[in-house]
């Protein structure tokens, strides 16, 4: 497998860099965007070209998405026609969970049952908007989980795929799931921010990561008489929390909605979510950003244009806030200390990589970066076809592919700062 992934990736260097030396090597405000659209088009055809010899450990079969020993199955299914920029995708998740009766993964007809629901929304206009809807099977019923760590791998390579070779629209990739595919949509909305356009939970309620919702539109439906597991309960906690983060950035972010149907149980009305949910066009370039992370969530490198290099294996929890202002990029990055969760220091475990494009700021002016209320940079930089490629490779998607990387060391120091909301 590594061998192929280097294969490859000096496949796709090869083919581009010819591209870049064939052309003009200048990237400027007024053409930096076509230049990324060919080098797209040209990473494009390379990787499917060279599908078969995949730089992922998750494989992707026509009934079955392969983890190491899970698998996963699911189908795709298609209505409308596709617009412009792409298909919207749905990823949708069923019900049902854990089955301790079961003996083999796939085994519990419970979750056979919700899976088929799934479907027959699609089929009979539960699910009204046109799009792409992937419905996935759970994948080990004995589990029952959708946020095991092998699910949340599978559903990052979905997204990456499905933009690839389903022409799907990047800004218009949505997650929404019923019960346990609630919790599972509660858990991964906030954790993959930058890749969803809104997210929406149906008869699912609990606490979830409020902050990493800025610019992640958020919505819970859930009956008034589903009182199992305090799920009204912690939903109106966490949208009160949305609520009043709402008010503090004066309506700009934190767009979200809780709606309490009256008359329901467990069993709601769920042709609501998804007509919310379509609403709604991801922004990849949002001004303000916050990235908060628990040592034990998934690990991610990057969150919109921010991003982390880990300088040791330890684990830790962390905290980046990045704001733009005019041509000023101000940054706040914190760290958990070891023992107490409630106490935070200066970000050092970690480098802070900042990317920039002229969605972002005007590179034609000088850029100033501020880092714990400092000064760390202050310079005109360069444009480079080389980083919008290295870019794009990593991430895999057009819209994260950026002419310009800047990576920040933040020392350590001794000053600790007290969070008495952190959970």
């Amino acid at each position: 497998m590594k061998k192929n992934k280097i294969l490859f990736v000096f496949t796709v260097i090869s083919c581009v860099f010819f591209y870049l030396h064939s052309k003009s090597s200048e990237i400027t405000k007024e053409n930096w965007q076509q230049v990324r659209e060919q080098i797209w088009s040209l990473y494009q055809k390379e990787a499917l070209n060279n599908k078969n010899k995949s730089t992922s450990s998750i494989k992707i079969t026509d009934k079955f998405i392969i983890n190491g020993d899970k698998k996963m199955p699911y189908v795709y299914l298609r209505k409308g026609k596709k617009p412009k920029n792409g298909w919207p995708l749905f990823i949708s998740l069923h019900g049902g969970g854990i089955d301790t009766r079961v003996q083999g993964p796939h085994d519990s007809q419970v979750n056979d049952r919700e899976w088929a629901v799934q479907k027959y929304f699609f089929k009979n206009g539960v699910y009204s908007p046109d799009g792409i809807y992937f419905i996935p099977r759970m994948t080990d019923d004995r589990v029952g989980r959708w946020v095991s760590l092998y699910n949340i791998e599978i559903f990052r390579e979905v997204i990456k795929d499905a933009i690839l070779s389903k022409n799907v629209d990047p800004n218009r990739v949505y997650i929404m799931g019923i019960s346990q595919g609630g919790y599972g949509t509660a858990t991964m909305g906030p954790l993959f921010a930058d890749y969803f356009a809104a997210a929406g939970s149906m008869a699912g309620g609990m606490e979830i990561q409020v902050e990493n919702l800025l610019n992640l539109p958020f919505r819970s439906d859930i009956g008034e008489f589903d009182r199992g597991y305090d799920r009204i309960k912690l939903a109106r906690e966490s949208h009160k929390r949305l609520d009043i983060l709402n008010k503090k950035e004066k309506g700009l972010y934190y767009i979200n909605e809780l709606t309490v149907q009256k008359g329901r149980g467990h069993s709601i009305d769920y042709s609501l979510t998804p007509k919310w949910l379509i609403k709604y066009t991801r922004n990849p370039y949002p001004k303000k950003i916050i990235w908060k992370v628990s040592k034990n969530d998934f690990f991610k490198k990057n969150f919109y244009w921010i991003g982390v290099v880990p300088k040791k294996k330890k684990r830790i929890g962390f905290k980046i806030e990045a704001n733009v202002q005019d041509n000023n990029i101000y940054i706040t990055a914190r760290q958990n200390c070891i023992k107490y969760r409630r106490v935070w220091s200066d970000l050092h475990v970690y480098d802070v990589v900042v990317n920039l494009s002229d969605d972002i700021v005007d590179l034609d002016k000088k850029v100033s970066i501020f880092v714990n209320g400092s000064k760390k940079i202050g310079k005109k930089f360069t444009r480079k076809k080389s980083t919008l490629l290295e870019t794009m490779i990593e991430r895999r998607e057009k819209y994260y592919s950026f002419p310009v990387q800047v990576v920040l060391k933040i020392e350590k120091n001794r000053k600790l700062y007290y969070d008495k909301y952190n959970r």
